[in-house]
């Protein structure tokens, strides 16, 4: 006699999946695996936390405390300092300077990654901020002689973002631009549609855009790695750990925005982002 299951009303993939007791306990297993690999990922994003919270006390700490001491020396508190003293101790303060620059970025590209930044999300007035970009990074502008212009739409509406994390993001832009562009050359900071044309789809685009060197097509798609650096000699002249553009592609993507990048090889690159709308 042959056994004939009933399977009225029921899918042909719920039959195959539940009709047999061999499938059935398949994929009970297949549930039980999936849970467990879930309790490892959490156990292991609680861990990268973790690890970020004891780098952040055990490195800052002793950096800031190096920091601090040299500042005096140079100050002349421990007494006045020979030329070569002085000379020494400006390159300890300039390297302390740098590597407490370089632990501040790797904790917050792994604060990204682990999604345990927050954002403190405000309608933005985007031309103050491109304004005080201009503002903050003026004396290296001013250094290289690099001529600056801001370009904002008319009834440019308000942003909605963290109004801190947004003049990060904008000052590595200018920074980069600043200083991968040859002396005497021109930064221009737009806001708009993305374009530079109006705001239709309910986003505000700002763009950096410079006439410096500009990116091989090798390279463009890289733009935004963690590390990376073009391998081009004024960019390897500069000061960098390659950190700043995927810093800053997290923090627009945090704020449901676009990160993107244009450029050609020695005429220039644009440099942009979009944010949503406030209201």
């Amino acid at each position: 006699m042959t056994q004939r299951d009933n399977y009225e009303g029921v899918s042909t993939s719920e039959a195959l999946l539940y009709g047999r007791p061999d499938r059935r306990r398949a994929l009970e297993s297949l549930e039980t695996e999936n849970l467990r690999l879930r309790e490892e990922l959490r156990r292991a994003e609680a861990a990268a936390g973790e690890f970020v919270d004891f780098v952040s006390h055990e490195l800052k700490q002793p950096m800031t405390a190096m920091q601090g001491y040299s500042k005096m020396l140079i100050m002349g508190i421990g007494g006045e300092l020979t030329p070569t003293q002085r000379q020494f101790v400006d390159v300890i303060d300039a390297n302390v300077e740098r590597m407490g620059k370089l632990v501040n970025d790797l904790l917050e590209i792994c604060r990204l990654e682990a999604g345990r930044t927050q954002l403190n999300l405000a309608p933005v007035n985007v031309q103050k901020l491109l304004y005080a970009a201009v503002v903050d990074n003026r004396a290296e502008l001013e250094a290289r002689h690099h001529t600056v212009e801001i370009d904002v739409a008319e009834d440019l509406p308000l942003a909605m973002g963290d109004r801190q994390r947004l003049m990060e993001v904008l000052g590595h832009l200018v920074r980069n631009a600043c200083r991968y562009t040859p002396e005497g050359g021109h930064v221009r900071l737009v806001a708009g549609g993305q374009g530079g044309g109006a705001c239709t789809d309910g986003h505000v685009a700002v763009e950096v855009v410079d006439t410096g060197i500009g990116l091989s097509p090798e390279d463009l798609p890289r733009v935004g790695e963690k590390f990376f650096r073009a391998d081009h000699e004024l960019v390897q002249q500069q000061p960098g750990n390659g950190l700043g553009l995927a810093i800053s592609r997290h923090l627009v993507a945090l704020h449901g925005g676009e990160f993107y990048v244009e450029s050609e090889p020695g005429q220039g690159s644009t440099f942009g982002f979009t944010l949503p709308t406030a209201g």
